[in-house]
């Protein structure tokens, strides 16, 4: 592959923020499965931990790798948190009317809502929450 293509590639924010995805979906599910299994918590608290370690871990990797924003800032904090909020609303939104509405199979709802909370997350993530 060419030098100058290659750097193209790794200096899209989008590749990186799907990388960033991925990362954050094997640690999720690790922990997950390291709180279920070893450490023998409950679902409940398991998936708690998880949720808490992964969101942590997306909004550093996004604000440092993805989106290079490398000065602190409160604000980021609070506008990243009311992403995941705006996006869990939106998700059960878009659920409830694609599988109750649309009469879609929930599998297929699921899936496009994934796709939906990924571009989302993106734009609001580049444009907003770590705007330079």
């Amino acid at each position: 592959m060419h030098y100058g293509m290659y750097k193209r590639i790794m200096n899209s924010s989008w590749l990186r923020y799907s990388c960033v995805g991925v990362i954050n979906t094997l640690v999720y599910s690790s922990s997950l499965w390291l709180m279920l299994q070893k450490i023998n918590l409950s679902i409940v608290w398991s998936t708690s931990i998880a949720t808490v370690i992964s969101m942590i871990l997306q909004f550093l990797l996004n604000k440092i790798f993805t989106f290079k924003s490398y000065h602190f800032c409160k604000y980021e904090v609070v506008k990243y948190f009311s992403m995941v909020l705006f996006n869990y609303g939106n998700s059960l939104l878009c659920l409830k009317l694609l599988i109750n509405y649309l009469h879609l199979q929930v599998q297929l709802a699921v899936g496009i809502n994934i796709v939906l909370l990924i571009i989302s997350g993106y734009v609001i993530s580049n444009y907003w929450v770590f705007k330079k």
